[in-house]
């Protein structure tokens, strides 16, 4: 069985930036956080499993 990420594809800018985008597996809005990757120091999209009010306000449209 193979496993499947599902992140932002955007690169993200800055940490703390967050998006949003469409499922592909379902009808439902997905948030990401830019975070650094702690081992190589680079910005990478985690999942918000329960995004704030605020964090889904001042999210961005994934491109």
């Amino acid at each position: 069985m193979a496993f499947e990420t599902i992140n932002a594809h955007s690169k993200p800018s800055f940490e703390g930036q967050i998006v949003k985008f469409k499922s592909p597996h379902a009808n439902v809005w997905l948030y990401d956080i830019a975070k650094v990757n702690p081992k190589y120091g680079y910005l990478e999209w985690w999942a918000l499993n329960d995004p704030t009010p605020e964090q889904m306000k001042g999210a961005m449209n994934a491109t």
